[in-house]
């Protein structure tokens, strides 16, 4: 068991599921809840009695994972008295866990009072939001560096440029060097993403279980970027029926940024999709052709206002002529229909 009392140190905290590589391990949140408090008060009747259950049900299924609790405070009084506050609530918390028969060991608790607040202490909300205990139920995964390197297609020459790799338990990159070599921490044994973005050279993402492919990782092969290329940025996806990127997809458009900064000679279109399967095209007028427009328009603006030359772009909708999956069933056919794509239109004549 371990007690961390914090006065002024400030982690930003995000309630969907984080990250970090701690002592060799990756610590991945599978799971979270709250349990809340009135004003000045350590105890409550509002026991979330289901999450609990479903905290014992992954607790069981992992032995191995640790059961974080972060106890908090408004800001409505002094350091001191709001620790010793926050304290009392996680101890509160813990001791009805402890009833539930969840074992003492595997307890990690943090005790922040008003530091570190979840929200701004501004609204009745934010101020609710904080006088909380935060249960978590964080998986530990085996972190192992690899290596390898990334080399064009063509000519087998090592490749200098950037490497992304992703898993659901981190997002990351690394520089390769001139040789086209690099190393990269992942979660041992599990299925990554990797994908490759240089000036003149690119790999799509593809993925890797490293329980038997970790040897495909060691010699990354890259495509030339040539006129007619089209890169389907699939992880770029959005509401249904709406030009509003899904909250879970948007790291992925400083990625796309990226490539397109290093891609710096080529003129670029981006197109919109939507997902209208089993339908006859949709042309222009229609309510899914502009809504692809409007699709392309917002990912167009976004490389715009991050400074990439208007110069180099254009945008065009593709209602839904070019779906990935025209016969859609499923929600994550669906899903990846609803997306945004690159098509490389040619090389810029005399680039600055």
């Amino acid at each position: 068991m371990r007690i961390m009392l914090l006065l002024f140190f400030f982690i930003p905290i995000n309630l969907t599921a984080q990250t970090t590589v701690k002592n060799k391990y990756f610590h991945h949140t599978e799971f979270s809840f709250m349990v809340l408090f009135d004003t000045d008060k350590h105890e409550t009747a509002r026991i979330p009695v289901d999450e609990i259950s479903k905290l014992h049900i992954l607790s069981v299924k992992d032995p191995e994972g640790r059961i974080q609790l972060e106890a908090r405070t408004d800001d409505r009084a002094g350091v001191k008295y709001n620790l010793a506050l926050a304290k009392r609530r996680l101890d509160f918390v813990k001791s009805i866990l402890l009833s539930e028969g969840f074992s003492a060991n595997r307890f990690e608790e943090y005790v922040f009072g008003k530091a570190n607040p979840l929200r701004e202490n501004t609204t009745d909300e934010g101020r609710q939001h904080n006088r909380s205990v935060l249960v978590e139920f964080v998986e530990r995964v085996p972190a192992v560096e690899i290596s390898g390197r990334v080399i064009s297609d063509k000519d087998h020459s090592g490749m200098e440029g950037i490497l992304y790799t992703g898993s659901r338990y981190a997002q990351d990159s690394v520089v390769t060097d001139k040789e086209g070599n690099f190393k990269i921490t992942v979660p041992q044994g599990k299925i990554i993403s990797l994908e490759f973005y240089s000036a003149e050279h690119v790999m799509e993402r593809k993925f890797f279980n490293l329980t038997s492919e970790v040897h495909n990782v060691k010699e990354l092969r890259v495509n030339p970027i040539e006129p007619g290329l089209v890169f389907n940025f699939e992880n770029i996806l959005f509401v249904s029926n709406q030009a509003v990127l899904l909250p879970e997809y948007q790291f992925s458009l400083p990625r796309l940024l990226t490539m397109v900064k290093l891609a710096k000679d080529y003129q670029l279109e981006i197109q919109g999709h939507v997902n209208f399967p089993r339908r006859p095209p949709q042309h222009k007028g229609t309510f899914f052709y502009d809504l692809s427009e409007r699709r392309a328009k917002l990912v167009y603006n976004y490389l715009v206002n991050n400074g990439v030359e208007s110069s180099r772009l254009v945008w065009k909708g593709y209602s839904n002529y070019n779906m990935i999956y025209p016969n859609a069933t499923s929600e994550m056919h669906m899903k990846q229909n609803r997306r945004v794509s690159v098509k490389v239109l040619g090389k810029i004549q005399n680039p600055r």
